[in-house]
């Protein structure tokens, strides 16, 4: 009666890597970055009330373009982030790749193209939230396809998270749960990030229920969802034991390495 286990088995495991390959092949070509940038920017212009939303995510675009990841982790060990490890031109690869110090200094970075939005929005709007989120989609995109390294840039995680403390604190300590407990339960690493970010927009109707917040959480997940790959998770980097800094990771087995066996 246990024959077939074993085909049946095997049958499972060769359609997870087809699944992986399939996602691994989809990449973002320049053109379709550029195509993101000018009809965000364009869907901005067209809904703005104030000049702030008009102009402010072109100037926050240029901030958040700044490449802190790549900047410090070239600085210190000459390397390229965007061609080690996950790729990712982000906090997570920046500690992975080239240690604490260039982590924390990556943070710190990433941290401001979040927080300096809500800033001006303190300051000179009486913290609207709708200014607060034109401002922080020019930063997160700017994070995502930054002028400075031909459109290559990070998925603005650490940004939104920190951005999310200030706008909705239960909504950022509800999605943190769930990353903890996606974290637990699934097998796949490459599986949390997506899911979580695609439970974001309806986390934020449910709990916070601003329309704006909605959107914003929305769009973020949509953006993350289109340009994540497999090959793009952080998280087995830095759990994985097999996986020595800086190197890449032919020693994992083939669902964690950087490119899926064909």
């Amino acid at each position: 009666m246990f024959y077939g286990a074993g085909p049946v088995k095997d049958s499972m495991m060769a359609k997870e890597v087809e699944r992986s390959s399939i996602l691994s092949r989809f990449v973002l070509t320049t053109p379709m970055k550029v195509a993101i940038i000018l009809v965000t920017f364009a869907t901005l212009l067209f809904t703005a009330t104030l000049d702030i939303q008009r102009y402010g995510p072109f100037l926050f675009y240029m901030y958040g373009s700044l490449p802190f990841a790549y900047i410090f982790t070239y600085l210190k060990t000459g390397k390229r982030i965007y061609e080690e490890n996950s790729t990712n031109v982000g906090v997570a690869n920046s500690y992975n790749t080239a240690g604490m110090l260039v982590g924390t200094l990556t943070v710190i970075g990433e941290i401001s193209k979040g927080l300096l939005p809500l800033l001006v929005s303190f300051l000179f709007f009486g913290y609207s939230l709708d200014v607060s989120a034109y401002l922080l989609i020019g930063s997160l995109l700017g994070t995502n396809f930054s002028l400075f390294l031909k459109l290559k840039g990070g998925m603005g995680t650490t940004m939104m998270l920190w951005s999310f403390l200030f706008i909705s604190p239960v909504l950022l300590l509800t999605i943190l749960v769930l990353m903890v407990v996606c974290l637990k339960f699934m097998k796949k690493t490459y599986h949390v990030a997506p899911f979580v970010y695609g439970m974001a927009p309806i986390l934020a109707l449910i709990i916070d229920g601003r329309m704006t917040l909605v959107l914003l959480a929305l769009y973020v997940a949509a953006l993350y969802i289109v340009k994540f790959r497999p090959e793009m998770d952080d998280f087995r980097y830095g759990h994985s034991k097999k996986f020595s800094m800086g190197k890449r990771s032919k020693g994992l087995p083939p669902q964690d390495r950087d490119t899926p066996d064909p």
